[in-house]
């Protein structure tokens, strides 16, 4: 019979006579006996060997499986391959056997813990962080500020004035605004600031330049007025509604061609307000 261990972690006492349980054994040229035991606690699926001295071997007397022994056992060296997380991943002495000592072994007697394998952790939800009252009256507070302060010509501009105003306001609340270097070389310098003026300008301006697509030049076929639609950023569809017709009808029209077409719908795209590509404008002259 072999013993399985059970879950949870159970002590084994080494220096307490405990029960073997005999399972076989071969007889050793000096006498001796090498016995195959289970014990409950260490082994699991298999016996382990443990040797007795011809002294303990005679106390054995002619025993059958299943046979139990009152004995004490030492812990011994790791088996190769094994790291220690279990007790049967060492080999053990007999230090007494029915009462019969081994010299070697009697002074060796220990204790160890028979460890479960480690079990799966189930990762916890990340808590939120709780804010406290005190901390959001300070954010109101800082917000209404900000919000004081905010311009802008759109819904956009205003939040994102809005936005920057807010983080720039808290980190002059939390001490951990910096001037910028020309201001505090000023201070450093014995200047005061006397007055704070607000600008009433948004703090993120749009481009007031005026922006053209630039001119084609040169195009003489349907396959480099196709790259100048594309460089451009428009789709066919638009292009074909701003000619009136297929590509191909209109310049197949008297005094037509393939610049008037482009020239066309540059002049069409600008009409509609579409901004030209970053990597493909000019300044509108």
């Amino acid at each position: 019979m072999v013993t399985k261990l059970k879950e949870g972690v159970k002590l084994v006492d080494l220096n307490q006579t405990i029960e073997i349980e005999y399972d076989n054994h071969k007889k050793k040229p000096d006498g001796g006996v090498q016995m195959y035991v289970n014990v409950e606690g260490i082994t699991n699926r298999y016996a382990m060997p443990v040797h007795l001295t011809p002294e303990q071997a005679a106390a054995m007397g002619d025993p059958v499986a299943g046979t139990r022994y009152k004995a004490k056992l030492v812990q011994s060296s790791l088996k190769d391959g094994k790291d220690g997380s279990w007790p049967s991943d060492f080999w053990y002495n007999v230090a007494i056997f029915e009462g019969v000592a081994d010299e070697r072994n009697i002074k060796k007697e220990s204790t160890v813990a028979v460890a479960t394998p480690p079990t799966k952790t189930t990762p916890q939800p990340k808590v939120p962080v709780s804010i406290t009252r005190e901390d959001l009256i300070v954010k109101q507070v800082i917000f209404k500020e900000a919000s004081n302060h905010s311009h802008g010509n759109t819904p956009e501009e205003v939040v994102r004035n809005l936005d920057y105003l807010f983080k720039e306001f808290t980190k002059v609340f939390n001490g951990e605004y910096k001037a910028s270097p020309l201001v505090e070389e000023a201070l450093k310098q014995g200047a005061k600031i006397v007055d704070i003026k607000t600008k009433e300008e948004p703090l993120f301006e749009e481009d007031s330049t005026k922006w053209d697509y630039k001119k084609p030049q040169g195009l003489v076929t349907y396959a480099e007025f196709v790259m100048y639609v594309k460089n451009c950023g428009w789709i066919m569809e638009d292009v074909i509604k701003w000619l009136g017709m297929e590509v191909e009808a209109y310049v197949s029209q008297p005094s037509k061609g393939y610049m008037t077409a482009a020239k066309l719908c540059k002049d069409k795209a600008l009409e509609q307000g579409l901004e030209p590509p970053f990597d493909f404008r000019q300044e509108k002259k």
